[in-house]
């Protein structure tokens, strides 16, 4: 048999959602009929995928694997619980079925970060996150950067990387020569997330493309701010390799998932990705030349 390879190239969608919750069926099921509507009906071959944070499903196994949908694929790493003996957290990526054979290696970093690497020229490597809140002890939040800078560095430098995820943190204009930034300052989870970036050379796609300001924000309060209004701030980012930046296209909000009952938008970036996978394909059987020694009949009528 012989192995080729088969080259896909084709344009998608990559997105990041905080769910809150998919601890239900039916949440699931509403999930993966919206991913097809919104992604992958949009791709050839159902090439999509959706970063997700907070679907507070607990399993044993380091990576679960479901059927969402007749042509989805979740992925997730188990969710945690707190003091009170809640199930919070947990982050996954759901996928079209096709392009999940393309999977080369699954890594759970922590119980906040999980990564996917597909086969292709360039490899991709997808990583969704979440991180601590502002309200959370330093060292908690230093530790999930440092855990998720440490997998970075420990990657091939040619590996198309893209970071998704709830960063609970906002990035402010602060003098920017460039960017468009929902925010004039820098958050304490912020100052963590710019120093991430710089120390692994990745960037906010999100915050590279002009949009109006109501296209820049992902989170929704319910807690009324001081004018008795909701609060809003950008705490979703889709970070990437500064190498690869131009693989991008174009991000944005909608509101495409808001009867998932989320606080947060859906964040989407359009993307220009490249897969391969392995093909067998029938080849010629193996010749056995030590017969012609053996057998006369056949050495004559191969003589010259």
């Amino acid at each position: 048999m012989v192995i080729a390879m088969n080259k896909v190239l084709r344009g998608t969608r990559i997105g990041t959602f905080n769910c809150r919750t998919l601890l239900t069926a039916d949440k699931v099921s509403e999930l993966a009929e919206k991913f097809y509507k919104h992604f992958s009906k949009f791709c050839k071959h159902d090439i999509g995928f959706l970063c997700i944070q907070g679907h507070q499903i607990v399993h044993e196994e380091d990576v679960n694997r479901t059927q969402a949908g007749p042509d989805s694929i979740l992925f997730t790493s188990s969710a945690w619980q707190n003091s009170m003996g809640e199930s919070v957290g947990g982050v996954g990526i759901l996928m079209g079925t096709y392009v999940s054979e393309f999977i080369i290696d699954t890594r759970v970093v922590s119980n906040r970060i999980m990564a996917i690497t597909f086969a292709g020229s360039p490899k991709l490597t997808l990583v969704t996150v979440y991180s601590p809140t502002e309200g959370a002890d330093s060292d908690e939040v230093e530790q999930f950067h440092n855990e998720l800078r440490e997998y970075i560095h420990g990657l091939p430098a040619h590996n198309l990387l893209i970071v998704c995820g709830d960063f609970n943190g906002c990035l402010g204009w602060e003098g920017a020569r460039s960017g468009w930034y929902y925010h004039r300052t820098t958050s304490r989870n912020g100052v963590l997330l710019k120093e991430t970036m710089e120390e692994t050379n990745l960037e906010a796609a999100n915050i590279r493309f002009q949009k109006k300001k109501s296209r820049l924000w992902t989170f929704l309060s319910d807690v009324p701010s001081a004018d008795e209004t909701q609060q809003k701030a950008t705490l979703d980012y889709i970070l990437i390799r500064k190498k690869w930046r131009n693989s991008i296209k174009d991000t944005d909000t909608s509101e495409a998932l808001s009867s998932l009952g989320s606080d947060h938008k859906l964040l989407i970036a359009k993307v220009k990705l490249t897969f391969r996978a392995k093909k067998t394909l029938p080849g010629r059987p193996d010749r056995d030349l030590g017969v012609l020694r053996t057998d006369p009949d056949l050495r004559d009528d191969s003589s010259v």
